[in-house]
């Protein structure tokens, strides 16, 4: 029985790691935020007066970089090579990114859950990113499920999923509540990017796998 329980739980953690790949595929179509007429209004009242302070910031790098790299000090070696490492035309994608959701989301997350600190700056870094890959598809399936009422019968599958970025939120002790959390401030928009029957599709698939373990 023991031998069944613990290839039952490596099967699982398999299938979470493979499902956080996958949600990478939910892709937010950026420029549907300025063909919808009800998405681009949210987004306005949502984000405007902010993108307005990141865009006239006298040093709009160093804002950008202390605001997606929290936990990394403005005087670290790390930070003062990455302020060098941009050129205008990187500097200007940079700022396009502002107007993506996505980028809302992972800020509206580093300011929800308790992040913690790292010891080694470039893990640090690599794990950020991996976390910035998945979060939007992430949060996208969790309001599927929700629509469908069926959220809380896949909480294990979430908690697995923030497990993997253990170091970061070790001293989180109410992940769940903290996606609650997050879900309802992004339910608006994230239930107008589902209105695309791809993401739909993509969802149902996600739930059906899961639903097979």
């Amino acid at each position: 029985m023991k031998n069944v329980g613990f290839d039952s739980f490596i099967r699982y953690q398999f299938i979470v790691k493979s499902l956080s790949c996958l949600v990478q595929e939910i892709l937010p179509r950026e420029n549907f935020i300025f063909s919808n007429p009800k998405l681009l209004d949210w987004f306005k009242n949502s984000y405007g007066k902010q993108i307005g302070k990141f865009l006239h910031a006298k040093d709009f790098v160093a804002l950008y970089l202390s605001s997606v790299l929290p936990k990394i000090s403005s005087r670290s070696k790390v930070f003062g090579a990455l302020k060098t490492m941009f050129n205008e035309k990187e500097i200007s994608s940079l700022k396009n990114g502002l107007y993506s959701l996505s980028f809302w989301i992972y800020l509206s997350f580093r300011e929800i859950f308790s992040l913690q600190d790292m010891n080694c700056e470039f893990f640090a870094l690599m794990e950020l990113s991996e976390l910035r890959k998945t979060l939007f598809g992430i949060l996208l399936f969790a309001v599927f499920l929700h629509q469908h009422n069926c959220l809380e019968e896949y909480r294990p599958f979430f908690e697995k999923y923030f497990d993997r970025f253990h170091p970061f939120l070790v001293g989180d002790t109410q992940k769940w509540q903290h996606l609650l959390q997050l879900m309802q401030k992004f339910e608006e928009p994230l239930s107008c990017f589902l209105e695309l029957e791809e993401n739909q599709n993509f969802c149902a698939f996600l739930q059906k796998i899961l639903t097979k373990f």
